[in-house]
């Protein structure tokens, strides 16, 4: 495997894309927990991670990020308590697994955002103290701001698609499809955040519930209340 960090290095995007997909498949099919920790605890995992792919390449960022987002949801459906520790180190407050995923929160691809909301449920599921203490600090906490604003912004869209179609009635095809778009994408989102605060721990649920309050309600469907 020492091998295969030296290869990754070699900045090759077809070659980084098939070693991401043979990596994949290798993790989804070990049978047994020895060989799984053998494979978790070498670094070269945490190097494929961490290694900054060029995701705007031209020809190959979005060829790159399809299958790098399923080597995440794969490696991680296969966590435990335990192995989740060969991923996050609490003296540094280093999380490099989430950390990359989460950028991908609100990626323009649905299939991608919904792996990515698989790989969040499955480590805050995870009840090891060491990684949810990370969570309680920067930068992990700021993931439920910009859960909750881009669940505003959803709501927005909505709002000035339902204007347009008032102001004009030509439109009304067009702005209806953008309606029925962002009110799909936002319920999404909120069975996201059912299943979130029904499976993590008291501390991330109310870091949820604050976030959700301060940049999502109290903005858009309180602030629209006081004006009736």
């Amino acid at each position: 495997m020492e091998k295969l960090i030296k290869l990754l290095h070699c900045n090759n995007p077809l070659f980084n894309i098939q070693l991401i997909q043979t990596t994949s498949i290798l993790v989804q099919n070990v049978k047994t927990q020895a060989h799984l920790y053998y494979i978790f605890a070498h670094p070269f995992l945490n190097e494929l991670i961490q290694y900054q792919h060029d995701w705007k390449h031209p020809h190959h960022g979005e060829e790159t990020l399809a299958p790098f987002v399923s080597f995440l949801k794969a490696m991680t459906l296969q966590l435990n308590d335990e192995t989740i520790n060969f991923f996050f180190n609490d003296k540094f407050r280093t999380f490099p697994l989430f950390h990359e995923a989460v950028k991908f929160y609100n990626h323009s691809n649905h299939m991608i955002r919904t792996a990515i909301r698989t790989v969040t449920l499955k480590i805050f599921s995870i009840q090891n103290p060491q990684m949810q203490q990370l969570f309680s600090g920067l930068p992990y906490c700021s993931y439920f701001a910009h859960l909750a604003c881009f669940l505003k912004e959803h709501w927005k869209r909505m709002d000035e698609h339902l204007m347009s179609m008032m102001a004009d009635e030509k439109t009304v095809a067009k702005h209806c499809e953008g309606v029925v778009f962002e009110t799909e994408d936002a319920n999404e989102m909120l069975f996201y955040f059912e299943d979130l605060l029904s499976q993590s721990s008291e501390e991330i649920c109310t870091m949820l519930t604050n976030a959700l309050l301060k940049y999502a309600y109290l903005p858009t469907v309180v602030k629209s209340l006081c004006h009736i």
